[in-house]
């Protein structure tokens, strides 16, 4: 699941190439004294890092989606106002001009009385129907929506969550890496006195003599040297 995260999230595939140089980087600075132990740490490290950040963009994804969710459940309740409008909409009053259009407006009237009273209790039925299935769709609606706010609301937890731990990891590779750095300085110390130490005591590097980054044999030389030197 990792490596899918990497190849489809470029900006954590880059940090990945960037955090495994520099930690290449600084393994080899540091094979002469750090541990095995020490090696295996600062790659878990590592690892767990890429992971958390792996993480949070799953997350980030995730809340998009429910987002983009919401706004179409959001516009499927709009659809359904014209209807409700409908519904309340009452039937318009007619302005007669004349006695015979009264009339015969009022002899309609009687003949479809009794069709309207018998109309007019389906009618309500149908109504009481409609209303109790708006309602219904409604509630379901409300709750649907409150199910997806609330899980909205604990990936937003989730991810200061997993912010907040990524931030950690980060000053924690932050503070291998000066370790390394302070160990590369005194390494590189450590050669040049050593070095300097076996040319006093009159040791050769180069053609005919150690080479010039042969700590080891220059310190043992020395050593040698100054044993000798002592027993004269």
């Amino acid at each position: 699941m990792l490596i899918l995260c990497l190849h489809k999230c470029p900006k954590t595939h880059k940090l990945f190439t960037r955090l495994s140089m520099a930690l290449s980087k600084s393994v080899i600075l540091l094979q002469d004294e750090e541990t095995e132990s020490d090696r295996l740490m600062a790659e878990k490290e590592m690892k767990e890092a890429l992971e958390k950040e792996a993480e949070i963009q799953r997350l980030k994804e995730e809340c998009e989606e429910l987002k983009k969710r919401k706004q179409e459940m959001q516009l499927q309740t709009l659809k359904y106002i014209p209807y409700r409008e409908f519904l309340e909409r009452v039937l318009k009053l007619t302005k007669f001009t004349n006695v015979d259009e009264l009339t015969g407006y009022l002899e309609n009237l009687l003949y479809i009385r009794d069709q309207l009273y018998q109309r007019e209790t389906q009618v309500q039925e149908h109504m009481e129907q409609q209303k109790k299935a708006c309602q219904s769709l409604k509630d379901n609606h409300n709750l649907l929506l409150l199910q997806k706010n609330n899980h909205l609301s604990q990936l937003q937890t989730e991810l200061e969550k997993a912010r907040s731990e990524a931030l950690i990891w980060e000053r924690q590779w932050n503070q291998i890496q000066e370790t390394a750095a302070k160990k590369t300085l005194e390494l590189g110390q450590i050669t040049y006195a050593t070095l300097n130490l076996f040319e006093m005591a009159g040791g050769v590097t180069g053609v005919g003599g150690l080479h010039i980054h042969d700590t080891e044999k220059q310190l043992e030389m020395s050593c040698l040297e100054e044993l000798a030197a002592y027993l004269r």
